[in-house]
């Protein structure tokens, strides 16, 4: 449908966290009518919940405020009301900001409450010195760790400002300008908190275009603003970018308060951009200065001096300068550990630290220690927030802070005695199934989340609750859909915007109640339900008894810059796990150049020319390469022993190692030196990964555990086969760009489109499949008819959820940048005449997904199925996750464009084999195999004997 640029949901790990700054707002007295302000019950009931000590009356009119009736609009009313001490309201509510800011939580809980008491109770809520309390309360929410209570307490204070500015005008209305800007801000700030950095991002750009524009911001307020802005940025990976705002920041307090407390805040800030970008000399120089203002301005043990200790620790830390760093990380937690609760992200941040010096030092012991406490934290936390999560329950707990689980898994590496590494079942040392644990922490994966959805509707399907499961997919998506729109009105500085708000949080509450209560009835009748749709990590005694004789689980984990990563090997009786001798940077390098001679132009990287990726094609198929990197991987005796003889490989992966050309590999030295690189013969007796063992790609651990053990029970009268292909293009573009590329504004350009060439030896592939499968002429759509609206049109009997094996063969757009959005990977169709909502040329994505499949898998042809568009990418990436969460059991993708009289060959064949009793794996490794020794094209130079031809595809899922 149209406007499908849809936001990707990357969540980059970024030692970046918000400024230590307060947003202290001017308190007044100036108030509005009664019948302009939403709802105050509800926030009545929670600051009683903040303040359980003190008394707050009913809500009141404002016309009961100091005895007056509705306010002149041309200045406050209230200013002047002899019975209330504005002075002394204001003098406490400045001291709670200084507590705040020193992390004395206790006392600045005491003044703010007494605060809030005294002025909802003479005041009302309509009143600016009222909304100043409640900011200054998202702030101390926010600082003390609770940013899903700020958001919520925030979005109320703005829906609140904006029915003052309803009826504000003249002075009222200026003075609101401040207030306002300064609640969206802190707003933005707590979405920060919370990991919703595309949603931050929104409101900060908007209030930093408001501030260009309207030049009644304060700079205080504009300086804050940019850097926010910054720093949200980097932790979207967007460093550049963000380096320009927090520059711009810094030029502000320079220039109009240079003796600020935010002026340090700032350098902290840009030092840490730099440090993450690698300019390392130039972030240490202004990360120094920081820390030394803030010693000067505070003391050594405030709050805001251990936020600076932390980040130039870090810094002098990726520079290997560990003793040095050490002092700074152990004042950071020292400051934290007395002022920060035990839970809190930057008190876990600062153990991690602190870890990492310990283990450049030598001192396996003391970093094993912190990352323990570090990573036990987080998951405490994590749970809590799972348990208390408003918007969504459900949401995965280890998505976040992967810092210290890979601490974890570094330090329990170092502290292994003798170098031990391969055990045998019943003898594996507690703290290798501990690094174990951690290791799988770190994969976070869409696709894994996809195989958990549909094993978990499986399930719940079996129980009689499959209508159940589909309506909280549905509640969910709601949910995020009204939260995007809750965060966009927030940020709309426009009357629009503002009255948009008090019904979309009205919308979203009510959806939320009705996702709670269903939650608690699946959790009443079906407690599984949940453990299938949010799986926890795997235990080794646990995977080895999912393992079947003949299988090897292999889990490769890169390292990350110049860190190494592991390799982990699982069979039934035996356990090995090694550490990669490569750096996380060579790792990258070294796939990149191997995807580049498979791939000339869709491995190409932004630094490299046309010369470079035409020199790289004309070189043919690096063997010595394949070779070298399958001997970093498993080439170590402790691996090799578990792995080499195994028929069948398992396959786990994240980073950049999702990109690997695993069929492609070599697993011995190649012969022939470099003319048999382009040589048939000699590339056909090369010993190919592809073809010493069965592969298959699994995004998770725990999706093999979702796979293995979910019963496959089919709805019965299943058609064996749907089919579409061929789509009605005109063009002869048969490289396609890009999705963004056929985006406009979030609508698809169809001229772009259009220019796709056309795909006729699909049709012979759909057709031919059909035929096999026995699929009749309804059961495929070609041409003109291979279109969106041709697809969601299809009679009940005849819809997609009702077939063993769909295929789809047509272009496959890859993930790009859109404006400044990602739009989705998709399959191009054939294009309408006129684009609609139910037609626009494309199934994206999140289409696909909302699809509701009962297949044995899916085949996706002709296309780069499987590409991710980001080299931190976790897990599986592309449509073929898409397809997962949709239902397939399993997904046959392509990782590379696939030659035209190549893709049907592979996936006809493979189809035939199964039929005739070969697994998954073992037929696609079958029809690889003869299509490499199909001599065809030999004289040709365009054998099908090189890897590009056959070892495109992928399986992903298990039989």
């Amino acid at each position: 449908m149209s406007g499908k640029g849809l936001r990707s949901r990357f969540v980059l790990r970024m030692v970046l966290f918000p400024l230590a700054l307060l947003l202290p707002m001017v308190p007044g007295g100036a108030s509005a009518q009664d019948d302009e302000k939403p709802s105050d019950a509800k926030l009545l009931a929670q600051f009683r919940v903040l303040c359980p000590a003190q008394g707050f009356a009913a809500p009141i009119s404002q016309s009961e405020a100091g005895g007056r009736g509705a306010p002149a609009a041309s200045a406050s009313v209230l200013d002047g009301d002899e019975d209330f001490d504005f002075a002394l309201s204001n003098s406490k509510l400045s001291q709670a900001q200084n507590l705040i800011a020193e992390g004395r939580w206790e006392m600045a809980t005491s003044l703010l409450c007494d605060v809030l008491r005294t002025r909802y109770n003479r005041l009302g809520l309509l009143d600016l010195g009222t909304l100043a309390v409640l900011n200054n309360f998202g702030v101390f929410l926010r600082k003390s760790g609770r940013g899903a209570d700020a958001r919520f307490l925030l979005e109320e204070a703005i829906a609140l400002a904006n029915a003052l500015t309803v009826t504000g005008s003249g002075p009222l209305g200026d003075r609101l300008t401040g207030p306002r800007f300064k609640m969206r801000l802190n707003l933005a700030l707590s979405l920060y908190e919370l990991r919703q950095y595309e949603a931050a991002a929104e409101i900060l750009t908007a209030l930093v275009k408001q501030a260009v524009d309207q030049p009644s911001v304060d700079a205080e307020s504009r300086s804050i603003a940019a850097a926010s802005l910054g720093q949200t940025l980097g932790a979207l990976g967007r460093l550049v970018e963000a380096e320009r705002y927090l520059r711009a920041a810094l030029d502000i307090r320079l220039e109009t308060a240079p003796y600020s407390q935010g002026v340090p805040a700032t350098m902290t800030e840009l030092g840490a951009n730099l440090s993450a970008q690698g300019k390392y000399k130039a972030g240490e120089m202004l990360l120094r200065r920081a820390r030394q203002l803030r010693v000067a301005m505070f003391q050594v043990d405030h709050l805001n001096t251990a936020f600076s200790n932390k980040h130039l620790a870090s810094n002098l830390i990726a520079q290997g300068r560990y003793a040095e760093a050490l002092p700074f990380a152990k004042q950071a937690l020292a400051t934290q550990r007395a002022r920060l609760p035990s839970l809190h992200p930057d008190r876990v941040l600062s153990l991690t630290v602190l870890g990492n010096a310990r283990l450049g030092l030598g001192d396996a012991k003391g970093a094993l220690a912190a990352a323990r406490e570090a990573a036990s934290a987080q998951l405490s936390r994590s749970a809590s927030e799972t348990a208390q999560a408003k918007p969504d329950p459900l949401i995965s707990p280890l998505r976040r802070y992967q810092d210290p689980q890979r601490l974890l898994l570094r330090s329990a590496w170092a502290s292994l005695p003798g170098g031990r590494r391969t055990w045998e079942s019943a003898s594996v040392p507690e703290v290798v199934g501990e690094s174990f644990l951690a290791a799988q922490r770190l994969i976070w994966s869409s696709a894994g989340d996809a195989i958990a959805n549909a094993a978990a509707r499986r399930v719940a399907t079996q129980h009689g609750l499959g209508e159940l499961a589909a309506r909280l997919e549905t509640l969910r998506d709601r949910v995020e859909q009204l939260d995007a729109a809750v965060g966009a009105a927030a940020a709309s500085n426009l009357p629009a915007g503002a009255a948009a708000l008090l019904s979309l949080r009205e919308q979203r509450e009510q959806t939320n109640q009705q996702l709670g209560e269903l939650v608690g009835e699946l959790r009443s009748r079906f407690p599984a339900f949940f453990a299938y749709l949010n799986p926890e990590p795997i235990p080794l005694a646990t995977l080895q008894k999912l393992l079947k004789t003949g299988e090897v689980l292999i889990f490769i984990t890169p390292g990350q810059n110049a860190e190494h990563g592991f390799v982990w090997a699982v069979t039934r009786e035996r356990v090995a796990w090694v550490q990669i001798p490569l750096s996380g940077d060579t790792f990258v390098r070294m796939v990149r150049s191997l995807r580049l001679v498979i791939d000339p132009k869709g491995a190409r990287s932004p630094d490299q020319d046309d010369r470079s990726v035409l020199a790289a094609g004309a070189r043919g198929f690096d063997r010595k390469a394949a070779f070298r990197l399958y001997k970093h991987l498993f080439g170590d005796p402790a691996i090799a022993a578990l792995v080499t003889k195994m028929p069948r490989w398992l396959v786990v992966t994240q980073g950049e190692a999702v990109a690997l050309p695993l069929a492609a590999l070599v697993a011995a030295e190649p012969h022939g030196g470099q003319s048999g690189d382009v040589d048939p013969a000699t590339l056909r007796s090369t010993r190919w990964v592809a073809f010493e063992h069965e592969l298959a790609l699994l995004p998770t651990i725990s999706s093999f555990a979702s796979l293995r053990l979910t019963a496959n029970v089919h709805a019965s009268g299943r058609r064996p086969f749907f089919g579409l292909g061929d789509p009605s293009f005109q063009g002869s573009n048969a490289s396609p760009q890009e999705t963004g590329s056929y985006f406009s504004d979030g609508d698809v350009r169809l001229g772009e489109l259009r220019k796709l060439a056309p795909l006729p030896g699909t049709r012979t592939e759909i057709e031919s499949l059909a035929r096999t499968l026995g699929g009749g002429p309804d059961d495929i759509l070609l041409g003109p008819d291979a279109s969106e609206s041709r697809l969601g049109a299809r009679p009940p009997t005849r819809g997609l959820n009702n077939y063993a094996i769909l295929a789809f063969a047509t272009h496959g757009l890859v993930t790009g940048n859109l404006g400044n959005t990602l739009a989705e990977p998709a399959l191009a169709l054939a294009p309408p005449s006129m684009p609609g909502p139910s037609d626009d040329g494309l199934l994206t994505g999140s289409e696909a997904a909302l699809l509701r499949l009962d297949a044995d898998w899916v085949l996706l042809s002709a296309c780069n199925s499987a590409a991710g568009g980001s080299t931190n990418a976790q897990g599986l990436t592309g449509l073929a996750r898409a397809f997962l969460l949709a239902g397939a059991r399993a997904v046959l993708v392509s990782h590379w464009r696939v030659r035209d009289d190549a893709a049907p060959r592979i996936t006809g064949r493979t189809i035939q084999l199964m039929q005739g009793g070969l697994s998954r794996g073992k037929a696609l490794q079958q029809s690889m195999r003869e299509l490499m020794l199909d001599p065809s094209f030999d004289a040709t130079g365009s054998s099908f004997a090189t890897p590009s031809a056959w070892a495109a595809f992928t399986l992903v899922g298990v039989d």
